[in-house]
């Protein structure tokens, strides 16, 4: 059966990998594509088709360089590079960098990127987890079904999860809203812009808090969720961090 499903996947008409793909077919691929005439054409093939795909992307699964890559495309809103690796790979283990540059390839007009929105938009709804329901309505923003009262603000999700689950350090730190930085409250010590006593200080720049770690085992998916709750209790939902 995996043979078939490799034959399949040889000539689906979207890329398999970010490399990159051309309209001209390889040997292999026209061989691959003549041993499989007897097929059906897609069309009159939808589920069985379908359900090839997903094989596919139980078999592919997330290795530590696709998860970095996802990481990346998420943090500086690469939404095209997030469809590539998302179109043949899980939503479930990645649902909140998946939200995030789905959102963003939406907007973009990235092709394929309204299905697999919807898809992720399902599956937040069925896990539930702290962030979900954050991260579904930035979906539904995005697919222009409702609007929030959320204001941007460029901040690293990651950073700021560090930060909240003490992995940055025990003290007090400051999430600066205009800069995108999670810092320690000591790095700012004597800065003017974080002394109230000085012209250059603006009170709405900055959100102070202290880490609050929790007494269980570490993810980064449901870290990232956290963080996104955080941040939403406070009126402001992450945009992508310009580098």
């Amino acid at each position: 059966m995996i043979g078939e499903y490799v034959a399949v996947a040889s000539w689906v008409p979207f890329p398999l990998s970010l490399r990159g793909t051309s309209d001209r077919h390889s040997p292999t691929q026209i061989r691959h594509r003549d041993n499989v005439r007897q097929w059906p054409k897609v069309s009159a093939m939808p589920e069985k088709f379908l359900r090839t795909i997903d094989t596919m992307k139980r078999v592919i699964g997330w290795d530590e360089e696709a998860l970095a890559t996802l990481r990346g495309a998420a943090n500086r809103g690469l939404g095209a590079t997030g469809v590539a690796l998302l179109q043949v790979r899980p939503l479930g283990p990645v649902l909140q960098y998946a939200g995030d540059v789905l959102a963003v390839a939406v907007e973009a007009g990235v092709p394929e990127a309204g299905r697999l929105a919807e898809d992720c938009l399902r599956e937040l709804a069925e896990r539930g987890q702290p962030g979900d329901k954050e991260l579904a309505t930035e979906l539904a923003v995005a697919l222009g079904r409702r609007s929030t009262g959320l204001r941007r603000a460029p901040v690293p999700l990651g950073d700021l999860a560090g930060a909240l689950d003490g992995r940055a350090g025990s003290g007090p730190h400051v999430l600066d809203l205009l800069r995108g930085e999670v810092l320690s409250i000591d790095e700012l010590d004597g800065a003017p812009a974080f002394d109230a006593r000085s012209q250059e200080y603006d009170p709405h720049r900055w959100l102070v808090f202290t880490p609050e770690p929790r007494g269980v085992p570490y993810s980064e998916e449901a870290s990232r969720g956290r963080a996104r709750a955080w941040l939403a209790a406070r009126g402001y939902r992450s945009a992508p961090h310009e580098l």
